[in-house]
């Protein structure tokens, strides 16, 4: 202020001089009180190196520090980015859509997050100079089934579930048009273990569990605890991910698991540093102490492992102490797997962007062919996260798992069916309309709801460099009977030695958790596969 006075004064004594205004005009003009006009920041060039990753800090400065007009140039901000990381995300997501373009897919993101919450690496899209619109940081969008450990957890934590017990797997149905629809996936009666509804990923095991510890305080428990702050529908298809959710807030919610209770919000920025060389701002993650029971966390930590080892995400096996949770929506629109190990957490995400015919936005969700998170995403995840082990090592230990581990499957066993969804389309309803009625219980769905983004561009000259046990209500699980004679005959005959599913007494497919093996004549052997679990 004092040297624009100064200006401001010479300014008006030439004026003066050279009788521009009179003397009274001067007098009066030399009082005034100097007001200095606020300039419009200017966009900054982005003419950068990692641009979804740049595009994040950019907006976090503008969000957080608005003082900071970073276009003045001659700041410096220090981030949390590790450059070796960030070219093996960047390496990977390109050979990943080269590799599924067949499938329609167009696009993926990813994020790597170390376990005190420094972002290390971020990608939001596939093509950059094509869209901007970064899935990371900016997008909100269903997570499918990889919503479900919270679901689980929330359950842990009221004390409705436990990590040892089972959930009903009869029949779900929501009322579509006046009309009762029957979720997909499992609902073939009776009671399944916890494992096994997880590590498999099955559907109705999931609406039976949402409704044991209601739906409501499911959402309670995904704002306190793991730190959502996206509206989530509070109905009990919120069990299958219909809700809108970004991939920084899976991160903080998986960390609760990894932590084994704690919780840590994300973050990018370390420090923004002036052209003085004054420090303007410091930043860090919050760590929130104790936000779920240890018993609760562990419990979903050994049962994330199941998912690795003996479920939908076994592609994923091979990255050492991996834990994490497959997710596929409706119509194949999203894919993912969110998981970690014991140093960072990896939150994978593929999809389908389709050019929009009206222009605003620029793209919008399409389908895919078939795509699954555990046959896509979480091997893309695998070998991100195993190159990233190769960088930093972590020794691998022996993680306590619930319920039996299959880690090398029979190879003699049949394909199974592979079309399984975490929803169907028509499986929604809007919870306005619909009615919940008992025998058999049907319950309201989720509103159909895409996931757009509009894009942005712009340019920017900004260098942003890297620094370096509750209790359970569950009815005592009992052993199964054995399977009840499927063949002809009198039960006579030779007897011979059948591998049955411990959750279904049918006949064990190469994706049931836990087995165990019966003697029965063979004209009473079960003939059928095991309908709970498969590949989705």
């Amino acid at each position: 202020p004092e040297i624009a006075k100064t200006n401001r004064d010479v300014v008006l004594g030439i004026m003066l001089d050279e009788k521009f205004i009179t003397k009274a005009e001067y007098d009066k003009a030399i009082k005034e009180p100097i007001k200095l006009a606020k300039s419009a920041k200017t966009e900054v060039n982005r003419n950068k190196k990692f641009p979804f990753f740049v595009d994040y800090v950019l907006a976090e400065v503008d969000k957080k520090y608005p003082d900071i007009d970073l276009a003045r140039g001659g700041y410096r901000v220090e981030t949390t980015l590790d450059p070796k990381v960030q070219a093996i995300i960047d390496a990977e997501i390109e050979n990943t859509i080269r590799r599924y373009r067949r499938l329609r897919v167009t696009t993926a993101a990813f994020l790597v997050v170390d376990k005190s919450g420094r972002i290390v690496g971020m990608c939001g899209g596939g093509d950059y100079e094509k869209n901007q619109f970064n899935v990371a940081s900016q997008g909100r969008r269903q997570p499918g089934s990889s919503f479900k450990p919270f679901v689980y957890a929330a359950g842990f934590e009221t004390g409705a579930l436990s990590p040892n017990g089972s959930v009903s797997n009869d029949p779900y149905y929501i009322k579509v048009g006046g009309r009762r629809k029957k979720v997909s996936g499992g609902g073939s009666g009776g009671r399944v273990s916890v494992s096994s509804a997880l590590a498999q990923s099955i559907n109705s095991p999931a609406m039976w569990a949402i409704e044991e510890v209601g739906a409501r305080n499911v959402v309670k428990y995904a704002k306190s605890t793991f730190g959502f702050t996206s509206e989530l529908p509070a109905v009990p298809s919120l069990a299958l991910g219909t809700g809108e959710v970004s991939m920084l807030e899976m991160a903080g919610g998986y960390s609760v698991f990894q932590s084994g209770g704690d919780r840590y919000t994300p973050y990018g920025i370390v420090r923004i540093v002036g052209p003085d060389g004054t420090t303007l701002a410091r930043a860090a993650g919050q760590k929130f102490n104790r936000v779920m029971s240890t018993a609760s966390a562990t419990g979903m930590d050994a049962l994330l492992r199941n998912v690795v080892t003996s479920g939908t995400a076994r592609s994923a096996s091979y990255v050492v102490n991996a834990r994490g949770k497959t997710g596929t929506t409706n119509s194949h629109k999203d894919a993912w797997f969110c998981g970690y190990t014991d140093q960072f957490i990896g939150i994978g995400w593929i999809g389908n962007d389709v050019p929009n015919p009206s222009g605003n936005p620029p793209f919008v969700s399409g389908t895919m062919a078939g795509v699954f998170g555990g046959e896509v995403t979480a091997p893309m995840w695998a070998r991100i996260m195993s190159k990233v082990q190769d960088i930093y090592p972590e020794p691998r230990r022996q993680i306590r798992a619930i319920g039996r581990v299959i880690e090398d499957p029979d190879e003699e066993e049949e394909e199974e069916d592979t079309t399984h969804i975490d929803a169907d389309d028509n499986d929604r309803t809007t919870p306005e309309n619909t009615d919940p009625v008992v025998a058999p219980r049907i319950n309201e769905g989720n509103p159909e709801s895409g996931t757009t983004g509009s894009t942005g561009g712009g340019d920017g000259g900004l260098t942003v460099e890297p620094v370096k046990d509750p209790p359970s209500n569950d009815p005592p699980k009992t052993k199964p009977k054995d399977p009840p004679a499927q063949g002809g005959g009198d039960g006579g005959g030779d007897l011979i030695s059948v591998e049955v599913c411990a959750d279904s007494n049918a006949r064990a497919s190469v994706y049931c958790p836990e087995r165990r093996r019966i003697k029965v004549p063979r004209d009473q052997a079960p003939r059928g596969r095991c309908p709970l679990h498969g590949p989705h």
